[in-house]
C-alpha cells in the first residue's frame, strides 16, 4: 500500500466515524422533505459486485476497479471487503435508504430495486479528484452453472490502464448452462468485432469466475441479470460489464414509472481525456416517452429534458436521440443502456436505471 492509498484510508476512517455517529441516529419514523419514510433495512446481507474507480492525477486519470464483497447491516452501514486482495479490509461507507429505494449516502447516491437484490451507487463528488461507479447484486444460495442459461444482452465500459483510452461495447451472451457461454460483438465505440466461448464455474452464493480468462461476476438469484468485471492488469486494460436476459412480452407501458439513473461517461474531446458521473431521475411515462433531471453531476450540469425510446417483445431498447442501445429487465424493474457512438461528440458511456418502489 502507497503512502497516498494509506493516508486516505486514514481519512475516510476518521469521516466515517463521525457519519456513522451522525447518520446512526437516524430511524424508520424519520422522513426526508417529501414525506418518504427511512428504510435503511431493505440493504442488508452479504453482497458481491463491482466497485471500479477514476482518481484524477492532474496530468492524467488512474483508472482501476475491484470484485469486492460487501455486508450490509441494514442500519445505514456497510463493511466493504476484498476477499482476494484485502484492499478493502475494514472499510466502510454509511447511507440512508427511503421507502421508494432511493439511497443518499457519504460516498454514493443510488438505489435499491424493489426486490432488494440489485443496489446501484455513483460517487459524483470530484472535490476528492476521484469519481466512482459500484453494482451489487445480493448473494444467494444453491446456485449451480444449470442457473445461468439463455440470451443476454451485455453492456461494458472498458479502459486501457496505461493510456486511459476507453470503450464501450454491446454484445450477445448466449450461456449454455452447463460451465460455457458463447458470445458475439454487436457494437463497439472502437469498430471491433468478435466472438468466441469460454467457460465458467458457479459457486453456491452466485459467484462465478470466467475460467477461460479470469473475470469474476455475481448472478442474481433467478438468473435473469449478473455484473461482470475483467480486473487482470496483465493486459493493461480494465472492463466492467452488466449483463440481462431477454424476456418476452415486454411492451413501452411495461417500462413506466420512476426510475433513479446513474451514469458513468468518458470523453476525449480535443484529444484530452476526461470522465464523468452523474445522478439522475426520469419519469417513463406509457408511450415511449421520458422526463429526465440530474440531480448530482460531476462536471454541475444539472440540466433536464425529454428523450423518447424504444422497445422490442425482448427488451431491447433504443434511444433515437441519442443512439443509446440496451436492454430491460421488467422483473428487476433494471435498465442498462451503452452508448457506443463517439463520432459526433467524442464520448462514450454506460447508464444504468432502476425504477423507484411502487
Amino acid at each position: 500500500m502507497t503512502r497516498k492509498e494509506w493516508t486516505r484510508m486514514i481519512f475516510m476512517y476518521i469521516i466515517s466515524t463521525l457519519l456513522a455517529i451522525c447518520m446512526g441516529c437516524t430511524n424508520s419514523s424519520e422522513t426526508k422533505d417529501d414525506g418518504l419514510r427511512v428504510q435503511n433495512s431493505k440493504y442488508s446481507g452479504y453482497w458481491s459486485g463491482f466497485w471500479v474507480q477514476s482518481e484524477d492525477e492532474v496530468s492524467s486519470w488512474d483508472n482501476w476497479g475491484d470484485f469486492i464483497g460487501m455486508d450490509a447491516q441494514g442500519d445505514g452501514s456497510v463493511s466493504i471487503d476484498d476477499d482476494l486482495d484485502g484492499f478493502y479490509e475494514n472499510d466502510w461507507f454509511y447511507y440512508t435508504i427511503y421507502e421508494d429505494g432511493t439511497i443518499r449516502g457519504d460516498v454514493f447516491d443510488g438505489i435499491i430495486n424493489e426486490n432488494e437484490e440489485i443496489i446501484v451507487l455513483i460517487d459524483t463528488d470530484r472535490s476528492d479528484n476521484a469519481l466512482a461507479i459500484q453494482t451489487a447484486i445480493k448473494e444467494a444460495s444453491s446456485m449451480q452453472n444449470s442457473d445461468f442459461f439463455g440470451a443476454y444482452i451485455v453492456c461494458e465500459f472498458g479502459f486501457d490502464v496505461n493510456t486511459n483510452a476507453h470503450w464501450t461495447s454491446r454484445w450477445v451472451l448466449i450461456a449454455n448452462g452447463n460451465g460455457t457461454f458463447d458470445y458475439s460483438i454487436l457494437d463497439h465505440s472502437d469498430g471491433s468485432t468478435g466472438s468466441g466461448s469460454m467457460d465458467y464455474v458457479m459457486s453456491e452464493n452466485g459467484r462465478f469466475v470466467v475460467t477461460t480468462n479470469g473475470d469474476k461476476g455475481m448472478l442474481i438469484a433467478d438468473g435473469s441479470c449478473f455484473v461482470l468485471l475483467d480486473d487482470d492488469y496483465s493486459d493493461q486494460t480494465l472492463e466492467f460489464s452488466i449483463g440481462v436476459r431477454k424476456s418476452t412480452g415486454v411492451t413501452l407501458s411495461s417500462l413506466a414509472g420512476e426510475y433513479i439513473v446513474v451514469r458513468f461517461e468518458g470523453d476525449k474531446e480535443g484529444g484530452v481525456i476526461d470522465f464523468y458521473t452523474s445522478f439522475i431521475e426520469s419519469v417513463v411515462d406509457n408511450a415511449g416517452g421520458a422526463d429526465f433531471e440530474i440531480l448530482a453531476a460531476s462536471d454541475n450540469d444539472l440540466i433536464s429534458g425529454h428523450y423518447t425510446f424504444t422497445v422490442t417483445d425482448t427488451g431491447e431498447v433504443t434511444i433515437p436521440e441519442t443512439g443509446d442501445q440496451g436492454i430491460a429487465s421488467v422483473n428487476n424493474g433494471l435498465l442498462v443502456f451503452v452508448d457506443t457512438d463517439s463520432s459526433n461528440d467524442d464520448d462514450v458511456s454506460l447508464t444504468i436505471g432502476v425504477k423507484k418502489t411502487r
